[in-house]
């Protein structure tokens, strides 16, 4: 009996041993099972990131192609539209310059020699052959923006005129008051106001150099002189006539008129639009804060 118990016990100590030893292997090998499942579960993550990765570039240049595309399409549109508004104009005998707009660089040489060919149009004035459309019309534009920068400074030159005069008028008053009846910082009030009358001064004469003055030819005042005699005009018309070069200049000059009216045009529908859409926030404000107070009135 003793002799069968001492088996039994190491019956159940080499079992207990095979046991543990079975037992170890498996998490053994579990935890080298785990490693490699953590480590394709990486691997996977990874990939599954360069995916998204690929699939949004593929999204973004997709959307590229597609704005390009439209782009294209848009720009294919508005040239087939001006090509038909530039040959439905020429046809009613309006070219390019007496709307305002730059003629077009490229023209091909065929059209050019059916038109020397063909009859002229009825209200098409074709500039001189040797005359530089671009040149007079920067040269009209370069004497417009003159006018307006001369306008200004004029402006700015009566307006410090008028704060000279006030100076002036607030230094012989407190002149007199010193003479009258002399006060601490008055001496100091009437120095600030002499440095400030030789500012203004300065001031006035930069101004006077900013405008100039025409000099005037033998014969001929300011006031009646014309740019028909200006060599730079006289260089843009060529060797065009007196006549000649007055219709070019009179066109160009109505195209700009012209130009000015459409852009005139544009930007009174634009502050229209922005009134518009200032009124609707103003309404959708008002909503808004009247809401706003019946809740804090509910909340009382």
């Amino acid at each position: 009996m003793k002799r069968q118990k001492v088996e039994l016990q190491r019956h159940m100590t080499k079992e207990r041993k095979e046991h543990l030893t079975e037992v170890n292997r498996l998490k053994k090998l579990a935890l080298q099972r785990d490693r490699e499942a953590a480590k394709w579960k990486q691997v996977s993550e990874r990939k599954k990131a360069e995916a998204e990765t690929m699939q949004r570039k593929a999204k973004g240049h997709l959307e590229e192609v597609g704005k390009l595309r439209t782009k294209y399409r848009e720009a294919e549109k508005r040239l087939r539209m001006q090509t038909l508004k530039r040959g439905v104009m020429e046809r009613a005998g309006l070219d390019p310059v007496i709307v305002g707009r730059r003629e077009t660089r490229s023209r091909p040489s065929s059209a050019s020699s059916s038109d020397s060919k063909s009859p002229r149009k009825r209200g098409s004035m074709r500039p001189p052959v040797d005359a530089n459309l671009d040149q007079v019309r920067s040269y009209l534009d370069a004497k417009v923006a003159e006018v307006g920068r001369k306008e200004a400074a004029a402006d700015k030159l009566a307006h410090e005129w008028e704060d000279h005069l006030e100076l002036v008028t607030r230094r012989d008053e407190l002149a007199m008051k010193l003479e009258e009846n002399p006060k601490d910082g008055m001496n100091e009030e009437l120095e600030a106001l002499s440095v400030q009358i030789t500012y203004k001064e300065g001031r006035i004469r930069q101004l006077t150099r900013r405008l100039g003055e025409r000099p005037a030819s033998e014969g001929e005042t300011a006031r009646t002189s014309s740019f028909f005699e200006d060599s730079s005009f006289k260089r843009a018309c060529g060797r065009s006539s007196v006549l000649s070069s007055s219709q070019l200049a009179a066109k160009i000059l109505f195209g700009m008129v012209v130009r000015e009216r459409r852009r005139v045009a544009s930007l009174a529908r634009t502050a229209s639009a922005l009134d518009q859409k200032a009124v609707e926030c103003q309404k959708e404000l008002d909503s808004k804060e009247a809401a706003l107070l019946s809740h804090i009135e509910e909340e009382r």
